[in-house]
């Protein structure tokens, strides 16, 4: 009689921690070695990057140097998940794509108004220089990386690898509190420094990628899973390039 409502208790605190946020088995391996590695191979991707830029001028050039800081994020995000996939972050449920798909758009509005008050004319935005410059295939390579394998390979890493990482370690040193601020510092400067870093100091170069790292960072730490800020970043993206569609037909 006695062993029952222990049983249930037992049974009820290992569901609860099944959930990242709660330690367990499934994070327990995302740990300071983890965290190094990751924010290291992100260095070493920016610095390559830069150093591709510097040696050409030409569009395509960026182009690559791109690549390669998102070939970078993949090799981190590879050697994390090999180590563990804590639970629930990969589930994927609809009212992440509700969400997801509401929190994109809004963070694009407000990107507009953020261009417009940094001295922007309000203007559809076009592929136009990026086609002459760099031919038809280089610009769908570049298009296709902008709108659908930067955002989901991003948040990948930023709001998976490194905000769980972060959030996992220092909650074991500090607690929840101090894990969700660390969790969201260190995702936020990620995006800052995948997004901000070849584009001069101007408070626009990082205004965007700040919003969007909070944004998405916090669906991850109140829902436990990735999808919602995936499905955020994506929509946020293709977004631009609808609006460049749109542009390119009424123009």
């Amino acid at each position: 009689m006695t062993d029952a409502p222990a049983a249930a208790v037992r049974s009820s605190a290992t569901r609860r921690r099944r959930d990242w946020r709660d330690g367990g088995r499934t994070v327990k391996p995302w740990d300071e070695p983890v965290l190094a590695i990751s924010l290291v191979t992100l260095g070493l991707s920016l610095l390559l990057a830069a150093v591709i830029r510097g040696l050409s001028p030409a569009p395509s050039a960026w182009i690559v140097a791109d690549l390669v800081v998102l070939l970078g994020l993949v090799v981190a995000s590879v050697l994390a998940f090999m180590k563990a996939r804590p639970r629930p972050l990969l589930t994927l449920r609809p009212v992440d794509l509700v969400f997801g798909l509401a929190a994109g758009l809004l963070l694009r509005v407000m990107q507009g108004a953020l261009a417009v008050a940094a001295g922007g004319d309000g203007a559809f935005p076009s592929y136009a220089p990026l086609v002459e410059s760099t031919g038809t295939a280089w610009s769908a390579v570049a298009v296709l990386a902008q709108v659908i394998v930067a955002p989901t390979v991003e948040e990948v890493f930023l709001r998976g690898v490194l905000l769980v990482t972060a959030y996992s370690v220092a909650r074991r040193v500090g607690g929840r509190a101090a894990a969700v601020w660390a969790a969201l510092a260190i995702s936020v400067l990620g995006s800052i420094a995948v997004h901000s870093w070849n584009s001069g100091v101007s408070w626009e170069a990082w205004a965007t990628p700040l919003a969007v790292g909070l944004v998405t960072g916090m669906m991850v730490l109140l829902t436990g899973r990735l999808g919602a800020a995936v499905v955020a970043h994506v929509t946020f993206a293709l977004s631009f390039a609808a609006l460049a569609l749109i542009g390119a037909v009424v123009g």
